[in-house]
């Protein structure tokens, strides 16, 4: 930078190629302004030179064509005041480009904002650097945060799985219990079966062959004796199947049964003229063993009442899979008097109510005496069965006290 060039005045202001390029990339000032100070200097002109250019971007390479010397204002302060400004500038070379022109060099402003005095420039400067400090300060603030947060998520989170974690085992816990106690509570009812039914028969049974033992004894022994132990002994085989199906693992779905169901229909109806039909589908899936022991239970009372006490020679049996599971059973017996028999408590009729009533079930009976009796079962098709113990304790004893014990020994 030279004052006065060319004359005898001429005086060097500024010399930054030292030392001489390429030795060392010069400085670039970027976006911010450059002064010097001439205490002193009487000039006319000054003369900017520059031997090494600044390379646009920031890739240093000694022959790219990429270096230029750009100037947004050319200012010659004195005294407070920029006496450069409407003076005529000239250059070398020059380039307009949009926002830039060589007429703004002294217009006092740059392509953007006013011009700042060295004294401005330096305030600005330190209150940017005291705001980048400030965002600093914020940002770590904000990462403290965000760590402090990450760490208080993960906290939750973690409780929360361990909560979740025991809630889940309690649960398996109350489940297993539970399904335990369901368990006990069927294999004692179960066993209550075996005692009652398999129990009272087999008594019967032996006191049958007692008979015929004292008979054959005396020369006595009868055909009908022989009988009377036959069909003992086939009904109680029939009871034992039925409990052994009951308890196997590979049955018990909705479709093995309705089988059973018509298994049992026929067998116990056998040597009466009945006809069975069906309605519907049973669904997919598998019954609890506490439902279908009702619903067996159920269908040969109705069925033994149908043939023995009836005294019916014709006996129709339906089951409905359309909704829940209705079975009707319609006899051509003799009847009876349905208000003689809700007057009389302990009827045989309780029995039924009272199986209906553990699977929350509805049970219909309609008779009309010399005209035949009708029964009417419509059971919910639930899958998972709750126990109700005091109930089906409750019902286990008014059934012992109506079942009827083994028939008396015959005159020997």
């Amino acid at each position: 930078m030279l004052a006065d060039p060319g004359t005898d005045r001429e005086k060097v202001i500024r010399n930054e190629n030292n030392p001489a390029y390429p030795a060392a990339a010069l400085p670039n000032p970027g976006a911010a302004q450059v002064m010097f100070a001439t205490p002193g200097l009487v000039a006319r002109r000054i003369r900017i030179s520059c031997e090494a250019l600044g390379r646009r971007g920031t890739v240093l390479r000694e022959d790219s064509e990429e270096n230029l010397l750009a100037m947004s204002e050319l200012q010659c302060w004195r005294e407070g005041k920029n006496i450069a400004a409407g003076c005529a500038v000239s250059a070398s070379d020059t380039t307009t480009e949009a926002g830039w022109s060589p007429a703004a060099l002294t217009d006092g402003y740059s392509s953007r904002h006013d011009l700042l005095s060295w004294t401005e420039w330096l305030d600005g400067l330190a209150k940017s650097e005291a705001l980048q400090a400030e965002a600093r300060l914020i940002r770590a603030q904000l990462q403290r945060l965000a760590e402090t947060s990450a760490r208080r998520k993960l906290a939750i989170a973690i409780a929360a799985a361990i909560a979740i974690t025991l809630i889940a085992a309690a649960v398996l816990l109350i489940q297993r219990t539970k399904s335990r106690l369901q368990q006990d509570t069927l294999r004692t009812r179960i066993a209550r079966d075996l005692h009652d039914e398999i129990g009272a028969s087999l008594s019967h049974l032996a006191m049958q062959g007692d008979l015929a033992r004292q008979q054959l004894q005396r020369a006595e022994l009868s055909p009908d004796r022989l009988e009377k132990i036959s069909a003992s002994a086939r009904e109680t085989l029939d009871q034992m199947r039925d409990i052994i199906w009951l308890l196997a693992p590979k049955d018990g779905d909705w479709q093995e049964l309705s089988h059973r169901m018509e298994a049992i229909a026929r067998r116990l109806l056998e040597g009466v003229e009945h006809q069975i039909t069906h309605q519907g589908q049973p669904p997919e899936g598998r019954p609890a063993i506490e439902y279908t022991r009702d619903i067996l239970a159920f269908l040969k009372e109705a069925l033994t009442n149908a043939r023995k006490h009836a005294r019916a020679t014709e006996v129709r049996v339906r089951f409905d899979w359309s909704g829940p599971l209705v079975i009707t059973i319609e006899d051509d017996g003799q009847g009876f008097d349905m208000t003689e028999t809700q007057n009389r408590s302990g009827s045989g009729l309780d029995n039924l109510q009272a199986r209906a009533a553990a699977m929350n079930a509805t049970c219909e009976i309609q008779s009309t005496v010399g005209k035949g009796t009708v029964f009417r079962l419509a059971a919910p098709l639930i899958r998972q069965w709750p126990f109700h113990e005091n109930a089906h304790h409750h019902r286990h004893e008014h059934l012992a006290r109506r079942r009827p014990s083994a028939p008396a020994p015959d005159p020997a």
